[in-house]
């Protein structure tokens, strides 16, 4: 079974917030509304979705091209935009040491959607999650 630290350190590295990247995200800004669902296997029981709603600046799309924000014991390595298509790599080290990959593909400038997986101690946990605009900021 997963442990909550197992369960936070994904929260942290799956939420496709923005960071840094080489090319803009192709996003519109304004309110987005962001669903993350975590998969476990071997858990008697399935985590609920969380959603969340975020509004993007245009000073964050220009600064970002879609890849999870980094925290303090997960760094991400490598990432790569390719034409609609984002993909990263990430390493956790301390308490929940582990690695993992991920993607993202804008299936238009008001939505998108993705997965990522992460190996922490032998346990392989996938994360799938999904973007779409709801319209202007508030």
């Amino acid at each position: 079974m997963a442990s909550r630290t197992t369960l936070a350190l994904l929260a942290v590295v799956s939420l496709p917030v923005l960071a840094r990247a080489e090319e803009p995200a192709p996003m519109q800004e304004g309110q987005w509304e962001l669903s993350m669902k975590i998969e476990i296997p071997g858990l008697p029981f399935q985590l609920p979705a969380q959603t969340v709603n975020h509004c993007y600046t245009k000073k964050e799309l220009q600064e970002s091209a879609g890849v999870p924000k980094q925290s303090n014991d997960c760094k991400v390595t490598e990432s790569k935009r390719t034409g609609n298509k984002v993909t990263w790599k990430v390493v956790c080290t301390g308490k929940n040491a582990g690695t993992g990959s991920g993607e993202m593909v804008f299936t238009s400038a008001t939505a998108y959607e993705g997965a990522m997986k992460l190996e922490n101690k032998g346990q392989v946990t996938t994360t799938r999650y999904e973007g779409k605009r709801l319209g202007d900021c508030k």
